[in-house]
């Protein structure tokens, strides 16, 4: 089987996969932002004046934001750079565990989105790179 077509796409699966991801982290926390406090590191509810439901809820707001940025293609590096980041320090804060080493894989995935940069179907490679998108050809 020659996969040499199917190559281009895989930039375009990881960004949009990714995208989701937050998508679906994001519509949980606006659902119910009360179950999602606990993962709140005190020191930054503190910080808040001891509101961790607006935390929850500006952090909803920050994936969707960024999910959307990365869905479309629209800034691409930088949206996949500060969610990577964000990954990072949700990992790091929660140490060691089944839930943070996932968030290790994702936080990688999302930055080799960063290094790969705009990819043929986003709108950073559409309208602000002014290359046409291209498709190798099959060998």
């Amino acid at each position: 089987m020659n996969t040499s077509r199917l190559t281009a796409y895989a930039p375009v699966v990881v960004r949009i996969g990714m995208s989701l991801v937050f998508f679906y982290f994001s519509f949980s926390q606006f659902s119910d932002p009360s179950a999602w406090t606990g993962y709140v590191p005190q020191g930054v509810v503190a910080l808040f004046g001891g509101n961790a439901v607006l935390l929850v809820l500006l952090n909803a707001w920050f994936e969707l934001i960024f999910g959307l940025a990365l869905f479309v293609g629209f800034q691409t590096r930088i949206a996949a750079l500060l969610l990577a980041l964000h990954l990072v320090g949700i990992a790091a804060t929660i140490g060691i565990s089944p839930v943070g080493v996932r968030d290790i894989g994702l936080a990688a995935a999302t930055f080799s989105i960063f290094c790969a940069g705009a990819d043929m179907l986003s709108l950073d490679r559409k309208f602000l790179a002014h290359q046409p998108a291209q498709v190798p050809n099959a060998r």
